[in-house]
């Protein structure tokens, strides 16, 4: 479990039994009738003094609410929402947060009111309940919102949201979305006598960041370099606005894990990303995303394992290897073989050539840093990163110094201005230009059109 998370376990149904007929045993729950409606229930718990638990509280199959509780309970109260014959109310349990299982027993009275006074049926375990200490990851994970989320890859990857159809979206990188555009010849009907030009306005800083992560190492670069790991800043002369770029998403800084026992060899092929704080505590921060850079077959002589519940090592020699790169495909060459063959020849093995028997760099052609930095893992910077790859051309073009604004007036035909798409280049004369923003009078067919030049 991490900090400060709720208990994710999958709860299982208490099967609760009953003598009275309006309480359902043999599904162990409660059926709304129409001479039954129960509005309030009170459950009491036995467990040890140790034992942390959720004890949930299910409409229609669907968790109405939940409570936490550590050792044995009395007379907890829930208050249920008004229901409809039909209905049918369920109680279940989880296991504590540590994912190991928890015995519990369970006794339950249900109330026709609110007061408490009218009891429909009072239901028990006919023994303690134990659970199979099943944990839920995705009860575990940052809560965003979908919006939130899709407005981050956005930020990050310049893109462009189109709309094509009921609840339907083509998303797509900017300039990508720029070369679907046509290019229409305009010149006839433009008033090209009269015409403001006008230099944009630049901005004084530009400002590429990811959330200020609170996981160790992305938290201790930050502090050092005054600069999170990944971002990207620029200062300029201007008396200008900032434009930032900031998204919502932890930028992880992974470490290449060493064992300075493998044949000698200081690097491992195990890539790790820690969400612990500086002292060392659980750290939820913001979604990370990452790349899944290869199924990376480790072929060393010392595997890696992960150890269950039950203290047993589950020795695995295959990996999905998280990355901020988006390739580390390897070699079709064994590391035990490639230091067979060194030896062999009468040299010596150094980190560095079996980095580069698994690694070939050049096979890198994105990644999530929006500048260049030293990749953890392959231990060289990539300037293939955010800006480069979708921010460049947007911000060069910006700040290029033939780049003008151009305000034109025209009246056009009902045809051209219904096939206008805000991706085309308009033709006026012998330039290009790029539509910035346009106001269209569709009756009368009066344009005002504020366009920047193709540079």
């Amino acid at each position: 479990m991490f900090k400060d998370q709720p208990i994710g376990a999958t709860s299982e149904l208490i099967e609760l039994v009953s003598g009275d007929a309006v309480f359902d045993s043999t599904l162990h729950r409660f059926p709304v009738t129409s001479t039954a409606n129960p509005a309030l229930i009170s459950y009491s718990c036995t467990a040890t003094a140790s034992t942390n638990y959720r004890v949930d509280v299910f409409i229609n199959n669907e968790r109405f609410t939940s409570k936490e509780h550590t050792g044995p309970v009395s007379n907890v109260f829930v208050f249920l929402p008004t229901l409809s014959v039909g209905d049918y109310v369920e109680m279940r349990l989880a296991p504590s947060g540590d994912g190991g299982a928890v015995t519990v027993g369970v006794f339950a009275d249900w109330y026709a009111d609110a007061l408490g006074v009218t009891l429909l049926a009072a239901t028990a375990l006919t023994s303690a309940m134990t659970t199979a200490g099943i944990v839920t990851i995705s009860a575990q994970m940052p809560e965003q919102k979908i919006g939130d989320f899709i407005g981050s890859l956005v930020r990050a990857f310049n893109l462009v949201i189109v709309p094509v159809g009921n609840g339907k979206y083509d998303i797509e990188p900017l300039d990508d979305w720029y070369a679907e555009g046509s290019t229409r010849e305009v010149s006839e009907y433009v008033d090209t006598e009269e015409v403001n030009i006008n230099k944009p306005s630049l901005y004084r800083r530009i400002n590429f960041k990811y959330n200020e992560t609170g996981a160790i190492l992305g938290e201790q670069y930050r502090l050092q370099n005054d600069i999170g790991y990944g971002d990207l800043k620029a200062d300029f002369s201007f008396d200008g606005e900032e434009f930032e770029v900031e998204v919502g998403f932890d930028n992880m800084l992974f470490e290449r894990l060493t064992d300075t026992y493998v044949n000698g060899v200081g690097l491992t092929e195990i890539n790790v990303g820690q969400c612990v704080t500086r002292e060392l505590e659980p750290y939820i921060g913001q979604p990370i995303i990452f790349y899944a850079a290869g199924n990376l077959r480790i072929q060393l002589s010392n595997h890696w394992s992960y150890t269950d519940m039950n203290g047993d090592a589950n020795e695995k020699q295959d990996m999905w290897l998280a990355s901020n790169v988006n390739n580390v495909t390897a070699f079709p060459v064994t590391i035990p073989n490639f230091i067979d063959r060194v030896i062999a020849d009468g040299g010596t093995v150094e980190s560095t050539d079996c980095l580069n028997a698994i690694v070939p760099p050049e096979t890198v052609t994105k990644t999530l840093n929006f500048g260049t930095e030293v990749d953890p893992y392959l231990l060289q910077g990539f300037a293939t990163g955010l800006y480069n790859t979708y921010w460049k051309d947007y911000i060069t073009d910006l700040y290029s110094t033939s780049r003008r604004v151009f305000m034109y007036k025209a009246q056009l035909p009902l045809g051209v201005m219904l096939a206008l798409k805000i991706n085309d280049k308009l033709t006026i004369g012998e330039r290009n230009y790029i539509i910035n923003q346009m106001k269209l009078n569709l009756s009368t067919g009066e344009a005002q059109m504020e366009l920047l030049n193709d540079v």
